[in-house]
């Protein structure tokens, strides 16, 4: 995260009395996500550039509430299963103090987070990718 950006939100967190319930985090180990995002309460995504946006599905497979950045590929991945907020410290701060603040709201953001994850699997994207594959080929030798 840029260093304006982490003090600009880490300000917010303070003046918002949540700042002893944020953590601020730079690349994790592959290994340390599950038990990370099994000890969330939310889990943040302001990236601004998402390749496909796993942080959003990794968080909601491990029942995590999920706010994350309106840019990229999350408000895709995302659906309406996640608070989907423009990506500045006051849209992520207000959105953070309601998940935090209202336990019905993380309950359900759990619950649909979990179904939508449930929804993306290697399975199905290995399905996707062949009739992707099917089609392409069908539309290259004129058989549509």
């Amino acid at each position: 995260m840029v260093p304006d950006r982490r003090a600009r939100l880490g300000a917010l967190a303070e003046a918002r009395g949540v700042a002893d319930r944020v953590l601020f985090l730079d690349r994790v180990p592959d290994e340390d996500l599950a038990p990370l995002y099994g000890a969330a309460t939310v889990c943040a995504v302001p990236s601004l550039h998402e390749g496909f946006g796993l942080p959003v599905l990794e968080a909601m497979a491990c029942g995590v509430p999920v706010v994350c950045a309106n840019r990229s590929s999350l408000p895709e991945v995302a659906g309406a299963d996640a608070l989907v907020v423009e990506p500045t410290p006051d849209g992520f701060a207000d959105a953070l103090g309601r998940v935090l603040d209202d336990g019905s709201l993380r309950a359900d953001l759990r619950r649909r987070g979990l179904r939508r994850a449930a929804g993306y699997t290697w399975r199905c994207t290995a399905e996707l990718t062949v009739a992707c594959y099917r089609r392409a080929g069908a539309a290259r030798s004129g058989k549509r």
